[in-house]
Parts: C-alpha cells; structure tokens; sequence
C-alpha cells in the first residue's frame, strides 16, 4: 500500500480552519476501490507536525494567505524528499510559466524554454465540468487523442518523475520519449496492464 500525505497548513496557530481541499479531494479519491487498494491516507498536516514516513505522494494545498507557511514547510520536506512548486500556483509542472523543483540536493526552474517547446497558454489546460468529463479527457489524453498542450503537461511530469529515479538521464531525452509514448497510445495500454 503507497503513503500519500496531504499538507495544509492554516493562517495562524490561533485559527480552526478543517483542511477542506485536502478532506475534499482524499474523499473524491477514495470512492474508487482502485484508490482504496492501493492508497492509504498516511496523514493530513494541517494544525500539528506529523512524521512524513515513506510517502509516495505529498501533495500541499497552497493559498495566498499561507504560501509562506508552506513554502517554509516544503522547505524542511525536501531535505528528504523533491517538492513540485509552480511559480504561478499550479501544483505540477505545466509549462506555463517557471516550476520550481525542490529536492535535498538541488533546486532547480523548469519550463518550456528549458525544454526547447513553446511556452503553454493556461487557458489550453482547462478541465472538465463534472468528474465524468475529467475522466474521460484523461483517459483522451492516455490514447494519444488529447491536445498537444495537454501532452506536453502530462510528458514532462512523467519525463522528471523517471528522471528522480534515474538522474544521470538528461530530461529534454526524457520527455521526447515520454511525449512519443503518450502519442502512440501506450499510456493507455501501460495503464491497462497495470490494473
């Protein structure tokens, strides 16, 4: 069973806040009994430290009025751990502006320049309305029928995830393949091998 852990970190130690984005997105998951199998919701980090043990996915749920509480926060996870931290607020590496990449031996900016690509619209990554529609865009872009945007995004999030298991690889290599392996429909194949 994989770790995920959720960081949510409120405006003050005198405040209540529940972790309504983390609550609400481990609740949207765990109906699958796929997630279910698979996923065990190892801690929510929200008004207490917890001890962050063997995570395969922490995710943070970042706004403007606590940004700095969880950058600081994210600051002392990388020292074990890689932190995706999108300069324009978007949680995973889209391309469209600078990404920060925060690990215990690095820190480093990714983006399209870096990647030779051109730089993606933001409004090119819009979701669906209902979570049948956000199904079935993914499982559009696993075929190799999603947009070139789309591929991108999700290329280059394969591309550094396999590039933190094997650092020697370059990542511009990496994410040609990544992109080739969505285009050809093997995303969708892998997945299906998979379950």
């Amino acid at each position: 069973m994989r770790n995920f852990y959720f960081l949510q970190i409120p405006l003050g130690t005198d405040a209540a806040y529940l972790p309504q984005a983390v609550g609400t997105i481990w609740s949207y998951c765990n109906q699958f009994e796929e997630v279910r199998k698979r996923y065990k919701l190892a801690g929510v980090w929200w008004n207490k430290e917890i001890d962050i043990v063997e995570p395969d996915f922490i995710a943070a749920s970042c706004y403007m009025w606590n940004w700095k509480i969880t950058y600081d926060a994210l600051k002392e996870i990388r020292k074990n751990y890689t932190v995706v931290y999108g300069l324009d607020g978007f949680d995973e590496i889209t391309l469209t502006n600078d990404t920060r990449l925060l690990g215990k031996y690095s820190d480093e900016i990714i983006n399209a320049e870096k990647l030779n690509t051109q730089k993606i619209i933001p409004a090119s990554l819009q979701s669906g309305n209902s979570h049948l529609e956000n199904a079935k865009l993914i499982e559009k872009i696993l075929k190799g029928e999603g947009s070139e945007s789309q591929n991108k995004v999700v290329a280059i999030n394969v591309a550094k995830a396999n590039q933190l298991y094997n650092p020697q690889q370059n990542i511009q290599e990496l994410y040609n393949e990544s992109l080739e392996f969505i285009a050809s429909g093997g995303a969708k194949k892998q997945l299906k091998l998979s379950i």
